[in-house]
């Protein structure tokens, strides 16, 4: 595949570069248990477009080329949506996610400490450990794998790294910790997309609460920060693509609407009533 060279004040856009091709990846038992079980507590994910909506297939996810752009490398992940009319359309990978939990609820963090580089997030987390969600989520980093990894030479040309170097430099998106042999609920992280105006941290995030509908949402906004630790959410999110960066292929998803549920149980404050 030939370099492309692009300028450092290059504007992203999701359709300047050419997708890699690269054989379908078979269908896993994940997949299959994400096309046959169809409940209110455990949804399949869908990736919507416009006013439609798809049930998510791996298969249909195209990684773009990695190019540098204003804050590094990057490589945009599409997909190919079927429209009502039966055609195909490579359009941004949106998710609209069923009712989730928050164990956390709305988090920032910043790099040892240096405020100039906060980082925001909503943490998406899976106590249904058979849950349809969980396992799309999973089979897209198996997608995900599968590409960069028979492309190396362009994620990382000049290194001549093989194929089996892909579980040390691929971070993954569903992410599981286990601390003292103990295995913790597993959890993806939503960035939430922030920036600095007037000395104050400014969210770039539209938020909705429970009552909210497509009839009255514009009287029934919050802020990101009414997120607590144990609500329910649900949220339509986009795929923003692979970060390289110091060796390693990181997959980044952020939150674009979201709406609270409910409040959930926060036993953080102690007391009993």
């Amino acid at each position: 595949m030939p370099s492309v060279k692009r300028s450092n004040n290059e504007v992203d856009n999701i359709g300047d570069q050419k997708p890699i091709k690269v054989s379908k990846l078979e269908a896993t038992d994940e997949v299959k248990t994400v096309e046959s079980v169809e409940n209110p507590v455990n949804t399949p994910l869908y990736v919507v477009y416009k006013k439609e909506k798809n049930k998510f297939n791996p298969d249909n996810v195209v990684v773009g080329t990695p190019l540098k752009r204003n804050r590094g490398v990057r490589a945009d992940v599409t997909y190919s949506f079927v429209l009502a009319n039966g055609s195909t359309r490579e359009v941004p990978l949106v998710f609209q996610t069923p009712v989730s939990f928050s164990r956390f609820g709305f988090s920032k963090y910043s790099h040892e400490g240096d405020e100039s580089k906060v980082k925001c997030s909503v943490d998406m987390c899976f106590r249904d450990h058979e849950s349809a969600t969980l396992a799309s989520f999973r089979a897209l980093d198996a997608k995900l794998k599968l590409e960069i990894s028979e492309h190396l030479d362009v994620f990382f040309p000049g290194k001549g790294l093989k194929k089996d170097f892909i579980e040390i430099i691929y971070n993954d998106l569903v992410k599981q910790t286990v601390k003292d042999g103990v295995s913790y609920d597993p959890y993806i992280r939503l960035k939430v997309q922030s920036f600095e105006r007037d000395g104050a941290m400014v969210c770039n995030v539209t938020c909705f609460d429970a009552d909210a509908n497509k009839d009255n949402f514009k009287d029934h906004q919050l802020q990101i920060t009414d997120f607590n630790a144990g609500c329910e959410f649900r949220g339509k999110v986009l795929f923003e693509g692979i970060y390289v960066a110091a060796g390693k292929c990181s997959p980044v998803v952020r939150v674009d609407r979201i709406q609270k549920i409910s409040s959930g149980e926060d036993d953080s404050f102690g007391f009993v009533e």
